[in-house]
């Protein structure tokens, strides 16, 4: 179909987009619909982009589309999510910190933290922020970018080093996060350690 944009949605046009080739993409999708079994499958980041909400939903009617929904060894389109298993680890300390925040709205805490009141962005603990964000430690996570919205707006926040003064990233991987580190360290990805993991894709990801 053409949607109401008028544009027709071939290979040729996803080409374009995408950088495969419009025979990859043919080859692709018979390859999918022939399949006794086609396993489609996203994890949590395509909607973190601009439309990304279009993007879960396309993903989500491609087993509708091939045929394969509700067959064995199918999936809905959405992401199977393994719930941890208890297993011993490293003890917690307690926080003498009790002020929270919505962990959405840090990048707000860094930037106008003078607005973080209980009543307008729901601090907990007080009735309002004392300081903002002055220092980020990120392990394992490349929660700085990848796993927060206004991506364009987060950048200018984690690159302005008046604002949140220092970065730590701990990582196996150069991602989006680590590019904006002031201190870059190294981690194990669990390939690299002997260790139990669940059924979660991010298994292992804190060894």
């Amino acid at each position: 179909g053409t949607g109401e944009d008028g544009v027709e949605k071939t290979p040729e046009w996803a080409a374009s987009i995408t950088g495969l080739p419009a025979t990859r993409i043919r080859q692709l999708a018979r390859e999918m619909v022939a399949a006794k079994a086609c396993y489609i499958c996203q994890g949590w980041g395509p909607q973190r982009h601009a439309n990304g909400e279009q993007t879960v939903r396309a993903i989500q009617t491609l087993p509708v589309l091939t045929g394969h929904f509700g067959l064995p060894g199918t999936n809905n389109g959405n992401w199977p999510y393994g719930t941890p298993y208890g297993v011993p680890s490293l003890p917690v300390g307690e926080n003498p910190i009790t002020t929270s925040i919505p962990c959405y709205l840090w990048t707000d805490a860094i930037q106008n933290p003078e607005k973080m009141t209980a009543n307008t962005m729901g601090v907990k603990g007080a009735e309002k922020l004392k300081t903002g964000i002055k220092l980020i430690v990120n392990q394992a996570g490349n929660a700085l970018l990848n796993q927060h919205g206004a991506t364009n707006r987060t950048r200018k926040i984690l690159a302005d080093d008046t604002l949140c003064e220092t970065i730590i990233v701990i990582e196996n991987h150069m991602t989006p996060s680590a590019k904006y580190a002031d201190s870059l360290l190294p981690e194990t990805s669990y390939l690299e350690a002997e260790d139990l993991v669940d059924s979660s894709y991010s298994a292992g990801s804190h060894n």
